[in-house]
């Protein structure tokens, strides 16, 4: 604990500010926002001094927010297109780098800030630590970047990190394989739940057999296979939370394709203060996705007592704890669904199972010490 008091830990996360505010706005609060904002939180605890460099939204800049002080990067919308690359949004991040002024930067998810904030950090003399977010990051191709500068960025952040962190064994493996990168593993993590809200949500889920689906409306999410299983399911009621990150083609076709089913509610976008309710109403939690890292949502549904149907299987503990089932088709989908909710019985045993397996290895006790380790150690 003395040594972690001498440490100040830098998150940069620029899609973080409304979730560490406990704003209604939730503009692209994915995964890496939520595992970044628990592990700070932890490690404050543990005695860390810990800030974070947001967006500017218009908050006064270095303003504390539960003891975390925020910096402003920029503006979302400021500068002229192209140019606005180096200025105001890279000399930005250097800035609201060097007013921070901490010992350790933290940055997740593959993108243009990987290399920018590990290249601060190689000539400021400070640790840089990155955390890998999804399987396409740890692939040659790296097809969830876009232009090149992006992937070449990408690539210098990841080989001058002082320390990546992999969410999974697959991960690791990837990354060793492609990049010959040696890695951590850190798994994700979820607060656990009250012991009332846990029976209350065993009493709610019981009135109807309803599936949930959580994602962006994009390629790789495959909504389109959940509006497949609804078409053929009428029995069950398919709730869906999420939207496109930008308006196209896809997106409004499957808006509109959902409208005309009359078991298929759109939520739209959910604050993550308020996710836990659609947990309460849920049998089983659907994935359709071509590929992941470690879902939060599967975390937040285990530990709610929800099953899981899934097309991926991040390192097999689906299967291996039988926590629900894993499927490669709609049909195996479908058939998954069915056994889950079949009974009352088999849905019980399924239900004990996926909160047993969440509290022994994903609450933030569990997975945590070992990022308070790795920071120690550099």
């Amino acid at each position: 604990m003395s040594n972690a008091k001498k440490i100040r830990i830098c998150f940069v996360a620029l899609n973080s500010y409304n979730l560490i505010a406990n704003k209604e706005q939730i503009r692209h609060i994915g995964g890496a926002e939520v595992q970044q904002w628990l592990a700070a939180r932890w490690l404050q605890s543990r005695g860390f001094q810990i800030c974070f460099i947001t967006l500017d939204h218009g908050q006064r800049d270095g303003t504390p927010q539960q003891g975390i002080s925020i910096y402003n990067a920029y503006a979302r919308d400021s500068g002229i297109p192209v140019l606005r690359f180096i200025w105001p949004r890279w000399s930005g991040l250097w800035s609201a780098m060097r007013r921070a002024d901490c010992d350790v930067y933290y940055q997740r998810g593959g993108g243009v800030e990987t290399g920018q904030v590990a290249l601060w950090c190689r000539h400021n003399r400070r640790k840089f630590v990155h955390a890998i977010a999804s399987e396409l990051d740890c692939v040659p191709s790296l097809p969830s970047l876009g232009h090149l500068r992006e992937k070449a960025l990408y690539r210098y952040g990841l080989n001058n990190a002082d320390a990546v962190i992999a969410q999974t064994e697959i991960q690791q493996h990837l990354l060793q394989r492609h990049f010959s990168k040696d890695s951590y593993l850190v798994r994700n993590c979820a607060p656990p739940l009250a012991d009332s809200t846990v029976e209350q949500t065993s009493e709610i889920r019981r009135e109807k057999k309803t599936v949930l689906w959580i994602g962006r409306f994009s390629p790789e999410k495959r909504f389109e296979w959940l509006l497949e299983l609804a078409a053929q399911m009428p029995e069950n009621d398919f709730i869906a939370i999420g939207a496109s990150n930008k308006s196209s083609a896809y997106a409004i076709y499957l808006q509109n394709t959902a409208k005309h089913l009359n078991n298929v509610t759109l939520v739209g976008e959910v604050p993550y203060s308020r996710m836990q309710e659609y947990y309460q109403r849920a049998s089983v939690l659907c994935s359709t996705s071509t590929k992941e890292g470690f879902p939060n949502v599967f975390l937040e549904a285990w530990r709610a007592g929800v099953p899981v149907v899934s097309t991926v299987d991040p390192d097999g503990v689906v299967k291996k704890h039988q926590l629900g089932y894993v499927a490669n088709s709609t049909n195996e989908l479908r058939e998954g669904i069915q056994r889950v909710v079949a009974s009352d019985e088999e849905h019980m045993k399924l239900s004990n199972r996926c909160r047993e397996f969440f509290h022994a290895n994903h609450t933030p006790e569990k997975t945590l010490p070992a990022l308070e380790k790795l920071l120690l150690s550099l």
